[in-house]
């Protein structure tokens, strides 16, 4: 009986070619931009690794003594896999309104090869037009959770943007305050901001280029370890647009030939600007991708379990399932404006 379920799932799987290409985001610039640069891991949990005091060090002349004293250096902080999974589900009603037989006719099947072609095709087509809605659902899942703060689900959404771009809130189980300040004044705060705090400012106006220059230049904007990507609400986008009229600016081929052609290379500070759909309106953050990854378990990356009849439903399911997680290893690398208008 399960034979003629295995050949639905691989014809259906052959249809949507490599899961983890189909299920690459068509909309959101910061999940795509993630999704290309993962990284595969395993063990648990995922560990960060964060350098917060330097070497002692110094100029020296003669026969001076060296300060041999040891320094710890690095903190570690954990953050915990998180799952995602979306089902894949044909109801009987579906099956018979377009196929013309129930569950049962369908599991009778020995071989479903041995149907006329268009009965076969319409099988397939419709497991088929269930796993694309499926890979559409699981990318606004993914999309959504990169934004999140990790406590949607009862914590087990994805720990996302607002949890790591973020001056007040534990990440990684390490509290803000724990590893001290920097030595100098953040352009946003105005004061020595946390070593394990993201950049942030309650603007509570409109947009300005001075803000999020000054964004920019917080999170070491220059050098080579800097903000690439700066994601934002498409009004915030439009309004970013028109003050960037007279400004170096071109468009970020790499990303347009992707399909996000609406896109802003601001030139100046070697800084792209892209409008997401999925960003929380009023937000707008900046992301150095050098210390921002999402991570994928190899044993869980858009593994479909395969076609089932359950027992407690008149239906034919799968799911479609993801271990996977963001982590940032220097959240002061990133910024983020809050109440922020266009």
């Amino acid at each position: 009986m399960a034979a003629v379920l295995d050949q639905i799932t691989i014809a259906t799987l052959a249809m949507h070619g490599d899961l983890n290409t189909a299920v690459l985001s068509r909309d959101s610039a910061a999940l795509r931009i993630f999704q290309d640069q993962a990284i595969e891991a395993t063990g648990s949990p995922l560990n960060i690794k964060i350098r917060y005091k330097r070497n002692n060090g110094g100029f020296y002349a003669g026969f001076d003594t060296f300060d041999t004293t040891r320094v710890e250096q690095f903190a570690q902080g954990t953050l915990e896999w998180k799952n995602v999974y979306v089902n894949v589900t044909i109801d009987e009603d579906s099956l018979v309104s377009n196929a013309s037989m129930n569950i049962k006719d369908l599991m009778a099947i020995n071989d479903i090869r041995r149907l006329p072609t268009r009965d076969r095709n319409t099988i397939f087509n419709l497991f088929g037009e269930e796993m694309a809605g499926a890979l559409d659902d699981i990318r606004k899942l993914l999309a959504d959770g990169a934004y999140s703060d990790g406590t949607g689900s009862g914590g087990k959404e994805i720990t996302g943007l607002a949890a790591i771009v973020d001056n007040a809130d534990t990440y990684g189980g390490i509290a803000v305050a724990e590893l001290g300040q920097f030595d100098y004044n953040g352009f946003l705060s105005g004061a020595a901001d946390d070593i394990w705090a993201g950049r942030e400012k309650a603007v509570g106006g409109s947009i300005t280029l001075d803000e999020l220059a000054n964004g920019l230049n917080d999170a070491n904007q220059g050098g080579a370890d800097s903000v690439d990507c700066i994601f934002c609400p498409l009004d915030i986008y439009s309004s970013l647009e028109l003050q960037l009229e007279g400004q170096r600016t071109r468009v970020n081929a790499d990303m347009a030939e992707i399909g996000f052609r609406q896109n802003i290379e601001w030139v100046s500070f070697g800084v792209t600007i892209y409008p997401d759909p999925y960003c929380p309106a009023g937000e707008v953050y900046g992301i150095n991708k050098n210390h921002t990854h999402m991570y994928i378990h190899p044993a869980l990356n858009m593994e479909f379990s395969g076609f089932k009849e359950p027992t407690d439903q008149a239906a034919i399911t799968g799911q479609l399932k993801m271990k996977c997680q963001l982590l940032c290893d220097d959240r002061a690398k990133n910024f983020k404006l809050t109440g922020v208008t266009a």
